[in-house]
């Protein structure tokens, strides 16, 4: 099992000394997500249920302006958006941010797509919220082939390209995965993604929902192998629930070890303590009981 830092609503100033100390403590990766613009209210509920639960006010930057900044002050730790809004942007503008941090960091980047939830947002943007899921399928196959170089000429039903292709691209295996746990959402993580992330708020709904990934690749046509199974659970906050998350067939577990030690999402010291002591007291023991 691979373990993630999961940063979100932090103050600007945060996200690079969390870098840092993630790479020094030993953690896999950092994952981060996209966010806004946000209107005053949303008629749609939030993923998770309910109403949003934090304010217009809450800084949320743009995912690979903040991965390439952390990027460039760690060597070794990996970076991925959980979830980069795909249908509210164009793929060209995906394959090139994606392309270009890359470039800045070969090897250490991963794309983690959903379909965004807030009307008001596309709106705002002037983008079709109801058609988003078909937007999303189209613009996966134009910014796969744009980061592998490819000439690319598309006429669909959402997206009219020239031919056209871009320079960076991407020089080896860069996994896209995509989030959701709604059948149409699994269906499309296992027709065109690398992995999927699965989010729910107990240990026993994450587990119980990668059989269901499982018969969705086999209907597919996939192998589960090689499949990467990625989850965002907060309630997994301890040996037990990530050694049953890991049994359960979850190949990364996001989390937010601050948490854990009741440290507010001001105060940095106090996060980056938990950050290390985490991996110290958490972390290091399911490694060395999973033998990695």
């Amino acid at each position: 099992m691979k373990f993630s830092l999961a940063i979100s609503m932090c103050d600007p100033s945060h996200y690079v000394p969390l870098a840092r100390a993630a790479e020094a403590a030993g953690w896999d990766s950092v994952c981060v997500p996209d966010g806004g613009p946000w209107t005053e209210s949303t008629t749609e509920a939030y993923g998770t249920g309910g109403r949003r639960w934090w304010g217009p006010e809450t800084p949320f930057l743009e995912p690979f302006v903040v991965i390439a900044a952390m990027a460039a002050v760690t060597e070794r730790i990996r970076f991925y958006t959980n979830v980069w809004k795909l249908p509210a942007r164009s793929p060209l503008h995906t394959a090139r941010m994606v392309a270009s941090a890359w470039a800045l960091a070969p090897g250490r980047i991963g794309l983690g797509i959903g379909l965004g939830w807030n009307r008001e947002e596309f709106d705002a943007l002037g983008v079709d919220f109801d058609t988003r899921g078909g937007r999303a399928d189209e613009a996966l196959g134009i910014v796969r082939a744009l980061l592998r170089g490819e000439w690319v000429e598309h006429r669909g039903r959402h997206f009219t390209i020239p031919r056209l292709r871009q320079s960076p691209v991407v020089s080896g295996p860069l996994p896209i995965y995509v989030g959701g746990d709604s059948p149409v959402a699994m269906r499309r993580a296992a027709r065109l993604g690398d992995g999927w992330i699965a989010r729910a708020p107990s240990v026993d709904d994450v587990i119980a929902l990668v059989p269901r990934m499982r018969g969705v690749l086999a209907r597919e046509g996939r192998d589960f192998a090689g499949f990467d199974v990625l989850a965002m659970c907060p309630d997994a906050s301890d040996e037990a629930s990530l050694l049953l998350l890991a049994e359960g067939g979850v190949d990364e577990i996001e989390l937010w070890p601050w948490n854990r030690y009741g440290v507010g999402l001001d105060d940095l010291p106090g996060k980056l303590d938990a950050v290390a002591r985490y991996a110290d007291e958490v972390i290091a023991p399911v490694r060395s009981v999973l033998g990695g």
